[in-house]
């Protein structure tokens, strides 16, 4: 059903809750579970000495995001699970979502959102990126009470979300 279930991660503890969807979904579909980190970076041409800069804060963005994404993936294998990891460059201009996408051709997407973070007049989320670019269904999963007080849900309750064309 699903073979390649993609989970992006932030670094934040507000992303992990979709990483036990995802290890009981790849248990129950005998999935390969592809976790995935964003590290931004410029691509622009610079001169010099600032060119060398933004490339030695990119390296020191990359070691942490690759031990994070390590660490769960340890834990993920340690139950015999198929797991992978993978950090994404992306130019903080640019609307990489559909190029990671495209080269990674996920049967599915566990995600968190970070809506209770997000201001009003803020850039649109990330996990509304994803479902835009996505060709294949998008799971929500965590405390949905944290970011839409509103509407709260029971524990264990998730949406997944597909775009429609």
């Amino acid at each position: 059903m699903f073979k390649k279930i993609m989970v992006p991660l932030d670094g934040t503890s507000e992303a992990e809750p979709a990483l036990q969807t995802a290890r009981e979904l790849a248990q129950l579909c005998r999935s390969t579970v592809v976790l995935v980190r964003v590290v931004f970076s410029s691509q622009s041409p610079l001169a010099g000495l600032q060119h060398l800069l933004v490339a030695n804060a990119v390296e020191a963005d990359e070691a942490p995001a690759r031990l994070y994404l390590e660490a769960h993936a340890e834990s993920l294998r340690q139950l015999g699970l198929d797991v992978r990891t993978m950090l994404f460059h992306q130019d903080v201009e640019e609307k990489g979502w559909a190029r990671l996408l495209h080269v990674l051709q996920p049967d599915l997407i566990v995600m968190t959102t970070h809506y209770k973070q997000a201001a009003p007049n803020q850039e649109q989320a990330v996990s509304e990126r994803v479902i835009q670019a996505a060709h294949c269904p998008v799971l929500i999963t965590g405390d949905r009470s944290l970011r839409y007080p509103q509407r709260t849900q029971p524990p264990g309750v998730v949406s997944v979300l597909t775009r429609i064309k």
